[in-house]
Parts: C-alpha cells; sequence; structure tokens
C-alpha cells in the first residue's frame, strides 16, 4: 500500500500538528540553517506559526510543499545532450 507524504510525516511524527524547524529541515533531509535562510529569503516557500521565539510549520503544509518538490522533479525529460544557451565568441 502507497502512503502519502502527510501519513508518512504523521507516521514519524505521532501526536504533532506542527513540525519545528529542525524536526522540518531533518524531514526536508536540509540543514536547519538552510531551511532558516531559504524561508527568510523565501527562496522555500513555507508558511511559518511564531508561538513565543519559536517558528513551527503546520505538518500538511510541510507534506504540500515536499509533494510539490517531487512533482517538478518528475517531469519530461529531454533526450540527447543538452543544448548550449550560450554560444562562445558568438553575438548575443
Amino acid at each position: 500500500m502507497l502512503m502519502s507524504t502527510l501519513e508518512i510525516l504523521q507516521k514519524n511524527y505521532p501526536g504533532s500538528v506542527f513540525l519545528n524547524l529542525t524536526q522540518s529541515a531533518l524531514a526536508l533531509s536540509i540543514t536547519t540553517q538552510t531551511l532558516r535562510v531559504g524561508i527568510s529569503k523565501k527562496t522555500i516557500q513555507l508558511k511559518t506559526v511564531k508561538q513565543g521565539s519559536r517558528r513551527l510549520i503546520h505538518m500538511s503544509e510541510l507534506a504540500r510543499y515536499i509533494d510539490d518538490l517531487t512533482a517538478s522533479a518528475t517531469g519530461p525529460k529531454k533526450r540527447g545532450r543538452p543544448r548550449n544557451l550560450v554560444s562562445i565568441g558568438g553575438d548575443l
């Protein structure tokens, strides 16, 4: 049986609705600092909730983000050698 991303996260973090940045970074296989910088620079599109001084990410939001990453990574690939986008020595 194939489990959804949300079900996998719920199995790994039972009883949790929100994950802290360390847990979220672990689920994304990146460092906590990379996640912090990505969220602040808006290169990682995750909505966070602030509780006191802590930033938390809703588990369904993290599952959606992971699903979006995998959907964009599994797009159709072109056959053959990739083209050069910039010709060397030619007019641009």
